[in-house]
């Protein structure tokens, strides 16, 4: 049969280890330096994320406003045309470019419309292949996936992957299939900010690879 030792007069097991009123308070002081410094920490975090948040917002603008002073600048010349590159990007370029780009230098009549001019041009290409099965090729390339592949890697486990400002719900480290063109890649964790800069920018080719590494540092 087990043995129980008496209780004391205020009700406490005779030989337990009472605290005195400046253990308490010692104990109250290092919970209270906890609570402060778990609320210093949520308020860099949010700091560090309205401060990103800023950046992006601020390489928005600047690409916004880059496009519209290059419209408004090469739209009313003449020996300028809109051109979009293969990865999705507007650019302005003359003739002798653009048909650089296309791989033709004898071609004479003028680009008044890009896309009838691509269009022509595949034309001539499909006359000079000819054949059913050439034809087919160039239609399932068209049908191809052109999404490139972009590694992230990060110091610590489990951060969040944001590109472009959502959240892409994976966590590092991860594989992203993302479109081709320019994208802001950030990762983000609780109680970290990034070690250089806030995002990184991304320029992925059609059907490209990266690998990516981005480095956090705890808070201080």
């Amino acid at each position: 049969m087990a043995e129980h030792l008496p209780d004391d007069a205020e009700g406490r097991p005779a030989g337990g280890a009472a605290l005195d009123s400046q253990q308490e308070a010692q104990i109250r002081e290092e919970v209270r330096r906890q609570i402060e410094a778990a609320d210093q920490r949520r308020v860099q975090e949010d700091e560090a994320r309205q401060h990103a948040e800023v950046l992006f917002q601020q390489e928005q603008a600047r690409r916004r406003i880059m496009a519209e002073e290059a419209r408004a600048y090469y739209q009313n010349s003449p020996d300028y045309y809109e051109y979009i590159n293969e990865n999705g990007d507007s650019e302005w370029l003359t003739r002798k470019q653009i048909l650089a780009r296309e791989g033709y230098f004898d071609y004479e009549e003028n680009v008044e419309n890009l896309e009838e001019a691509r269009r022509k041009i595949w034309l001539k290409l499909a006359a000079w292949l000819a054949g059913g099965l050439v034809l087919a090729g160039l239609a399932i390339w068209y049908l191809l996936d052109e999404r490139g592949s972009v590694v992230v890697l990060c110091n610590v486990p489990g951060a969040h992957i944001i590109v472009d400002g959502q959240d892409t719900g994976k966590v590092t480290d991860a594989r992203l299939d993302l479109n081709p063109g320019e994208h802001l890649l950030e990762v983000r964790h609780a109680g970290y900010l990034p070690a250089d800069e806030p995002f990184v920018v991304l320029k992925l080719a059609p059907r490209g690879e990266l690998d990516v590494q981005i480095r956090l540092r705890p808070l201080p």
